[in-house]
């Protein structure tokens, strides 16, 4: 025997309870489960309406709970299987690194400015040779030594505080050594030439200071200086040596404010 069923009372009872509304699919699914479930007939004493009634709405609200379960697992995309699906939060999108533009980088060599005073001609004659200038018989202590290159020559500039120092330049024979430990040098280049520079130095023994803290090396691959390298600082004597590219004429002079003494190498 089948209990009577009205299906829209039923739902609309079942929904009263807390849910308001369900998907359209889900409601024509419900109503076609209860048209198509038949209720088991119960026998006994006990038999009347009220069980009748209660067994009719236990059934259908079990075929409501399954069709709501099924309606939420379809509206949310899919049956849930092996746990929660992906997370609907949306990652954070990565941090950008903010641009550094790179610093820009020091010339290996700086540039040494050309004169702007009257310069004498290039010599190959050798021994070059220039007296001491403003020394006041005070060792002179080295600001700054640069080299740079021109249109027709490479340049050498020593530069002191007051004055210039005596000057000697010539060839350099092999074996290279430095001064005053006699311990062997390389020098790139040929020929070499020997720089002696008399009353100069890098330290300054009366306040223990050395203001000039560059390079005593220079390998600039200009198109004359190959390489320009210091051998001895002693005794208030500076010696360098410097390596060329076959260059044979050159030229020294002074220059003033700041006191320098300047070499050129004709290309």
């Amino acid at each position: 025997m089948t209990a009577p069923r009205d299906p829209n009372r039923l739902i609309d009872a079942f929904l009263s309870e807390g849910q308001t509304d369900l998907p359209d699919h889900v409601y024509d699914e419900v109503r076609t489960e209860i048209e198509h479930t038949g209720q088991r007939t119960v026998f006994g004493p006990w038999r009347n309406s009220f069980v009748n009634r209660l067994v009719a709405v236990a059934a259908v609200a079990a075929v409501v709970v399954l069709a709501v379960v099924i309606g939420l697992q379809l509206g949310a995309g899919g049956p849930l299987v092996g746990g929660p699906g992906p997370s609907a939060s949306a990652s954070a999108p990565p941090s950008v690194e903010p641009s550094t533009e790179p610093s820009p980088q020091p010339s290996a060599e700086p540039s040494v400015e050309p004169s702007t005073g009257v310069e004498p001609p290039f010599t190959c004659d050798l021994p070059i040779t220039l007296v001491a200038v403003g020394s006041d018989f005070h060792p002179l202590i080295t600001q700054d030594i640069r080299v740079g290159t021109h249109d027709g020559y490479d340049r050498i500039v020593f530069e002191y505080d007051g004055g210039t120092p005596n000057l000697e330049l010539d060839l350099a024979q092999p074996p290279y050594v430095q001064n005053p430990s006699g311990l062997p040098l390389t020098v790139a280049g040929s020929p070499v030439y020997r720089i002696t520079l008399t009353g100069a130095t890098k330290y300054d023994m009366e306040s223990g200071e050395q203001p000039y803290q560059g390079p005593t090396d220079f390998e600039p691959g200009f198109t004359q200086i190959v390489q320009f390298v210091e051998f001895g600082d002693f005794e208030a004597t500076h010696n360098w040596y410097l390596g060329v590219n076959k260059g044979d004429c050159l030229r020294a002079f002074t220059l003033l404010d700041p006191s320098r003494l300047v070499i050129d190498i004709r290309h």
